[in-house]
């Protein structure tokens, strides 16, 4: 899925490849999403830091890294959602499941 921002600032689905774009790996079956580093805190704001938000303590995770690096690492992100998060510490990528995107992103 790609996303740009809109006349309004907002975020809306684009078609991939457009310029200005962020291009997001979401799961058509559970809706998580998984972004490269870096996207998650372009999507987020670069004010809200969430990428370096992430507690340095980590845990082993049962997922593996999308883009094949290996095992993730479960982090927790203080003050921002309840659960932990899945963080490949080879590619820097993060993954969300659907209530941890809507823990951020939601209403």
């Amino acid at each position: 899925m790609a996303l740009a921002r809109d006349a309004e600032g907002r975020w809306s689905q684009v078609e991939p490849g457009t310029a200005n774009a962020v291009e997001i790996d979401a799961c058509p079956v559970c809706n998580g999403a998984w972004f490269d580093a870096g996207e998650l805190d372009v999507l987020a704001g670069e004010a809200a830091q969430v990428e370096r938000a992430l507690d340095p303590q980590a845990r082993a995770s049962t997922r593996h890294c999308p883009r094949g690096c290996g095992p993730l690492r479960e982090h927790d992100l203080p003050g921002l959602i309840r659960t932990p998060v899945e963080h490949c510490p080879a590619c820097g990528g993060i993954w969300l499941d659907a209530e941890e995107l809507e823990q951020l992103f939601g209403d």
